[in-house]
């Protein structure tokens, strides 16, 4: 990637730095959020060996978070005329990739919460009606807090896919859902 003498990449390295620690926090590989960023940022695609040269990895370490951006739909693959090796450019559509990790992983990591609470909220339901009082009374205690979980869970998803249908947030049903 060459660069002219007098560009300061300084804040180009710090956002990248910085949406690293993101997606980092979010679960991912610090190193994903640097190199979508370095793509993002770049006004040309890039190489991998451009990758490899100015975040410092190995070709091995370019060549799996290459695959893993492209597997997420975030980074695509241009050829460019006169050139034998690939080069990659970003998806530049912000909303497309939220939505698709949001599709992927947030929908069902709360979809699986969702029916594990409710599987617990039914046995805990039918262990409230056996035994002793006070093993009805600690199920029973303990079905309501699971159903207070459950219906968090249940108004995640609904306010989920109605951000990922409308691109908006509205966070109403959280006062009158949660106030209870």
């Amino acid at each position: 990637m060459a660069r002219a003498e007098s560009e300061d990449l300084t804040p180009a390295r710090r956002a990248s730095d910085t949406v690293g620690r993101l997606m980092e926090f979010w679960g991912f590989s610090r190193h994903l959020g640097r190199a979508w960023t370095l793509l993002f940022l770049s006004p040309q695609p890039l190489s991998s060996g451009d990758i490899q040269s100015e975040l410092t990895l190995s070709a091995a370490a370019v060549s799996t978070l290459l695959r893993e951006l492209l597997r997420w739909g975030v980074v695509r693959k241009v050829w460019l005329p006169g050139e034998r090796k690939d080069h990659y450019v970003a998806e530049t559509d912000l909303w497309k990739m939220v939505t698709r990790v949001f599709e992927e992983r947030e929908r069902n990591l709360i979809s699986e919460a969702r029916e594990s609470l409710d599987r617990a909220s039914q046995d805990l339901d039918a262990a409230a009606r056996k035994g002793g009082a006070e093993t009805r009374d600690l199920a029973a205690f303990r079905k309501e807090r699971v159903d207070q979980l459950l219906q968090l869970c249940r108004l995640a998803e609904a306010m989920l896919e109605n951000l990922m249908r409308t691109q908006r947030i509205d966070a109403r049903p959280l006062d009158r859902d949660l106030a209870d």
